[in-house]
């Protein structure tokens, strides 16, 4: 059994659903400390300027407070947040086909005033629309689980043992983990070796790391899926 785990990042890039579609679970690791200027609350989408614009919710925190109780700051981002979208996006290909679909997915996050809560409903919703399918979890619902860093993730994967998990790390993760740690709990490491397949962006060039929207804005929800998953629809 393959696990995923991941904070809750706000409509993250393409790589972050390879691994959630390489995972026969995906954990949202919700109850770490938020950080400051990271993916948690933010992520870049397409613009005018050459290294495209951020997509912000402004939130409210204290230091070390964890993900699960950090609170968007203001009223109307989701309205600006749209609005940021459409101005973008309004002249991509599948933009006509596609608006309805993200509209709907704001719709759902409206009153929620949790910034865990907003990310894991985005990201599980774009997943059913993708046709990804895999058995989320937050990582705060699990019990007993103990640890900061890499005893962390091995506390999460031994509520698996059962299964014989595979932890599904980033390929950035071969630089700080202590892989020792993982055999000696008999928990398999296997690394992510996604890299962003190209597509038209409708500007010259091409900039890897942005929304997923990005991408199906761009191509569609089907054509989403082949790239991300490397497979042919049938």
């Amino acid at each position: 059994m393959i696990v995923g785990i991941q904070q809750p990042n706000y409509i993250p890039w393409t790589g972050y659903f390879y691994k959630i579609y390489a995972s026969d679970k995906f954990v949202f690791l919700d109850d770490v400390q938020y950080t400051k200027n990271n993916y948690i609350n933010r992520v870049k989408i397409i613009s005018s300027k050459p290294d495209g614009q951020w997509l912000t919710i402004p939130v409210s925190h204290h230091f070390k407070d964890i993900i699960q109780i950090v609170r968007p700051a203001k009223k109307g981002w989701v309205d600006q947040h749209l609005n940021m979208l459409r101005h973008n996006y309004r002249n991509s290909k599948y933009f006509s086909l596609i608006w309805s679909d993200v509209v709907d997915l704001y719709k759902e996050v409206y009153a929620l005033n949790s910034l865990s809560d907003i990310n894991i409903k985005l990201i599980i919703g774009i997943s059913d629309r993708l046709g990804i399918k895999t058995d989320f979890i937050k990582s705060s619902e699990l019990l007993s689980i103990n640890g900061t860093g890499g005893d962390r993730l091995i506390e999460i994967l031994k509520s698996f043992n059962g299964n014989s998990p595979q932890y599904l790390s980033g390929s950035g993760g071969a630089k700080y983990q202590d892989e020792e740690k993982f055999k000696v709990e008999n928990i398999g490491l296997k690394y992510t070796d996604f890299v962003c397949p190209t597509y038209q962006q409708g500007i010259d060039g091409f900039t890897s790391g942005l929304s997923v929207l990005d991408m199906v804005f761009a191509t569609g929800w089907e054509r989403s899926y082949e790239l991300i998953s490397n497979k042919k629809m049938k």
